[in-house]
């Protein structure tokens, strides 16, 4: 290699591609040999790049999702409270109507379960209010 007049790796890409068209005997495959390599690593170092941003993009789009939703979690709550606390008002209602020993002929309305004589109802609301 003393023959050279500088180092493999100090040829620019277009000095490596002269020499391999002119076809230097003495220099054709070592350019070529050289050329592989830098395609090589510039591969390889592209592939990390690819990871690297692969990663970061993953990364932001969980990170997106979770704050998604939890607005999602937050904004079903707030128009879900309203609605639990007329129930509960209801639920409350109704417990206190039919704990007056002379309302056990009352029948209420609650809700699935349908139509319901007092006495059921504040078994089954007794635990919740006491």
């Amino acid at each position: 290699m003393a023959n050279f007049d500088k180092r493999l790796p100090d040829y620019t890409e277009e000095e490596l591609q002269q020499r391999l068209d002119n076809w230097d005997p003495r220099f054709g495959a070592l350019a070529s040999f050289e050329l592989i390599r830098r395609v090589m690593v510039e591969n390889s170092k592209s592939s990390k790049r690819f990871a690297g941003w692969s990663l970061f993009i993953s990364i932001v789009a969980i990170a997106i999702s979770i704050f998604i939703g939890s607005v999602q979690i937050y904004l079903a709550k707030i128009q879900v409270n309203p609605i639990l606390d007329e129930q509960v008002r209801n639920e409350r209602r109704a417990y206190e109507l039919c704990k007056e020993p002379g309302n056990a002929n009352v029948i209420l309305d609650f809700g699935i379960d349908g139509m319901l004589p007092c006495p059921e109802v504040y078994k089954r609301l007794q635990n919740k209010f006491e």
